[in-house]
């Protein structure tokens, strides 16, 4: 028996120093790679593997944003920067949405990183935005982007100078699409079409949510749009051969094997730029590691060939210069109203003249002016005062034909409203207790957000549904839904 026992326990201490003697050669083996790995990681100061990071991307899938996220992902994991990376995206509004989120929810979180550029700045002024890339802690400008302009492969026009001909011809048989209202794309439209001697303002511009609806809407849609977006976003679908790239707005003659506008004669340059953003009350320690650790992403085999491959031209840019240049082009952007009537300076009469008649001239313009919108604003009140008589008793009404999720036709009406406008189910609520002439304020007691945060996702509503605010969304919703229902009474 003492025998049996002593060759059991010689049995599995033999088995065990085998274990421990297979765990050494592996541990001798992997060394020199595991060593390599660290190296890698804090070659430039960029501090240990970190676990898990997420990248905030605003705006739909296939849009520059969402490509840019996507490298960024493969280099920090095969770099050995970061474990594992998430991409969330929070599309809508240029950006607005998903920037607005991040920097309400995220606040000193070094984990999280927003991807993103200067159509957030262009969205910001066109919705009137209380949040912007300011709001955040700038940490990298990484790429620049050529925008470009294109055509479905289905298209009769095959050139620039076949979309010049249709575009003096017939500007009204072409349908333009591209970014953000008022963004960098409809700029470059309606530039061209100053170019081309087409009053701009007559161009048939719908903005989009992102380059990847762009795209799409290219590949299935009419023979007669015209997509601008950046020549990244376009260039993946041009090489199948599903749309057609016209003209890049890159210095030189040609870009990516197509032609410039310079190459037509045009000078239009234009460029969107993208980086990444830590949320707002990062500590000092935690941006430099963040900077760092992008230095040293943007220094990987990955990412330089991404960026011959996409296009992309290096921007690198970080710290104090990167937050001026945002500073700058965002005070750019918001003091530029456009260009201002034609003046003639040539003569000192024409000086007096102006300065003898410019009371009555103002008086001329602004009596007329002031009238309408005095005009407008009772009517937008009354019309509103009539929808809130309208919408008290909708809680109450028994639908005129039943419906099988017990709404009554004038709900129904407002959600396929909603519907059409792509209204997150936030946006949702925000837009119904705005219908009923809630403040901010109450407006966020109810939800249980911050006041910033509903005029953001009011602004959004508004941005979405092409409406300027409240008495705008009540005088639709009268219009269009309740107007054209029966079974809503009639006010006292």
């Amino acid at each position: 028996m003492k025998k049996r026992i002593w060759s059991s326990r010689a049995g599995a201490v033999g088995s065990r120093v085998c274990r421990l003697r297979r765990l050494l050669v592996a541990s001798i083996a992997f060394a020199p790679l595991a060593a390599a790995r660290q190296a890698r990681a804090g070659s430039t100061g960029a501090g240990p593997m970190r676990d898990r990071l997420v990248l905030y991307v605003p705006s739909t899938e296939g849009g520059g944003w969402e490509q840019t996220a996507l490298v960024m992902k493969q280099a920090l994991e095969t770099e050995g920067l970061v474990r594992e990376v998430v991409i969330v995206r929070r599309p809508g509004g240029g950006g607005l949405v998903g920037l607005t989120a991040f920097v309400e929810a995220r606040r000193g979180d070094p984990r999280y990183l927003l991807v993103g550029g200067n159509v957030m700045i262009h969205a910001a002024k066109a919705n009137k935005s209380a949040v912007s890339l300011l709001d955040t802690t700038p940490i990298a400008r990484l790429t620049d982007d050529y925008l470009a302009i294109a055509v479905p492969g289905s298209s009769s026009v095959s050139t620039l100078d076949d979309l010049l001909a249709v575009l003096q011809a017939r500007p009204e048989a072409l349908h333009w699409i591209g970014g953000v209202a008022g963004g960098t794309d409809e700029q470059l439209a309606r530039r061209f079409a100053a170019i081309a001697g087409v009053d701009p303002q007559s161009l048939a511009y719908v903005p989009k949510a992102g380059a990847g609806e762009v795209a799409t809407a290219l590949q299935v849609g009419d023979s007669d749009l015209v997509g601008v977006a950046a020549y990244g976003e376009l260039a993946p679908y041009a090489a199948g051969g599903r749309i057609r790239l016209l003209a890049v707005a890159a210095p030189g003659t040609t870009f990516g094997g197509v032609p410039t506008f310079r190459a037509a004669g045009l000078d239009l340059v234009s460029v969107n730029w993208r980086g990444v953003f830590g949320p707002p009350g990062l500590a000092p320690g935690e941006r430099r590691q963040l900077t760092e650790m992008i230095s040293q992403m943007t220094k990987s085999r990955i990412w330089r060939e991404a960026l011959g491959r996409r296009g992309w031209i290096d921007r690198f840019l970080t710290g104090e210069d990167f937050e001026a240049a945002i500073a700058d082009e965002q005070q750019r952007v918001f003091a530029n109203g456009g260009p201002g009537p034609s003046r003639d300076d040539g003569g000192e009469v024409s000086r007096l003249v102006a300065l003898r008649y410019w009371p009555a001239g103002v008086a001329a313009v602004a009596i007329p002016l002031v009238a309408a919108l005095v005009w407008r604003e009772r009517r937008a009140t009354r019309r509103e005062r009539e929808l809130n008589l309208r919408l008290a008793a909708i809680d109450g009404l028994e639908p005129a034909q039943p419906r099988p999720d017990g709404q009554s036709s004038v709900v129904a009406a407002i959600q396929r409203e909603f519907d059409a406008w792509k209204l997150s189910a936030a946006e949702r609520d925000v837009a119904w207790f705005l219908l009923k002439g809630l403040p901010m304020k109450e407006i966020a007691r109810l939800r249980g957000a911050s006041e910033r945060t509903v005029r953001q996702q009011a602004q959004a509503i508004y941005g979405k549904s092409g409406l300027e605010g409240r008495s705008d969304l009540a005088a639709h919703i009268l219009d269009h839904c309740l107007m054209s229902t029966t079974d809503a009474p009639s006010p006292p």
